[in-house]
């Protein structure tokens, strides 16, 4: 897939810093383009990237890993970085996708919300400030947002990687907030918070990308001369072929087959299926009932 420096739209995420976004719909001008669509699948159709981290001396001492994070989704709007993959430097990693297309039956059959849901149906501000964010209820940033609301009440401050409230307090920041965080995850991961799945009904149709990760070494040394004198600009020979591997990353985004998986809910019993079997039974029982009488009469008339 081609793409060009118009194709990313940056934006500012406090705990990860300069992110970009793909394939949203407008380019990094904020106007709107055509979306990008596949029609192969395979390694060689998909996207294909090389990433530059930055030089090491570049970076504060304060961050613990040193590569990319990337979310694959289906909502140019999404922002959750509850489900995301990886990206190492000194490796190429292919992340080979598989779409499912999934259909919920709503009412009386289930609690889902359906598309055309609006922001004033709702009595639950959580769900209210789900609209903040985009122009439809989405599942993801209502739990996001149930699980700030927690992180706020224990804490007094904000997770920084979740999606911000009304009324948003300071982000956390200090040793202090830090554990208290830590505390309130695994809370989170313990008892799932039962509130939030309450709080927060999934959508009857959505899509959900299922995704394998594999990894190798990247790049070969011959090729990180090449990068580091040529894409890099770096002729100096101090610039090794270790710290052009701490600098890069690879990562190749594909579908395994352009196809998707689709599950439907369908009721295994109708209304009308009721009502036949409710007569059916009756009608059995009402029956042998009947034929009992006569041979009782019969007895007696014996």
């Amino acid at each position: 897939m081609k793409c060009t420096e118009n194709d990313w739209t940056p934006t500012f995420v406090p705990e990860l810093g300069n992110c970009f976004k793909f394939n949203s719909g407008v380019d990094n001008n904020s106007n709107r383009v055509d979306m990008k669509y596949l029609r192969v699948s395979g390694r060689e159709q998909g996207l294909r990237l090389e990433l530059y981290a930055g030089d090491r001396e570049s970076v504060y001492t304060g961050v613990k890993v040193r590569g990319f994070k990337m979310i694959i989704s289906n909502d140019s709007k999404a922002t959750s970085f509850l489900n995301s993959v990886d990206v190492g430097t000194g490796s190429m990693s292919d992340v080979v996708l598989d779409m499912w297309a999934i259909k919920i039956l709503s009412e009386p059959y289930s609690n889902c919300i359906t598309t055309d849901r609006r922001a004033d149906s709702f009595d639950s501000k959580v769900l209210k400030t789900v609209f903040l964010y985009s122009n439809r209820y989405r599942h993801s940033s209502c739990k996001e947002l149930c699980y700030q609301h927690y992180f706020t009440q224990a804490c007094g401050c904000e997770e920084p990687s979740l999606l911000r409230l009304l009324n948003s307090s300071r982000l956390c920041s200090s040793q202090k907030d830090f554990e208290c965080t830590l505390r309130v995850r695994d809370e989170i991961s313990t008892n799932s918070y039962d509130k939030c799945y309450e709080m927060c009904p999934q959508v009857c149709e959505f899509n959900s990308f299922e995704y394998e990760v594999s990894s190798t070494v990247y790049p070969t040394e011959s090729y990180a001369k090449f990068l580091a004198k040529y894409k890099l600009g770096r002729k100096d020979e101090s610039y090794s072929y270790q710290t052009v591997r701490d600098d890069l990353a690879a990562v190749n985004v594909y579908y395994r087959f352009i196809r998707y998986k689709s599950m439907v809910n369908v009721p295994v019993t109708t209304l009308l299926d009721l009502i036949s079997n409710i007569g059916g039974t009756l009608g059995l029982f009402l029956g042998v009932s009947f034929l009992s009488f006569i041979e009782i009469v019969e007895l007696i008339i014996r």
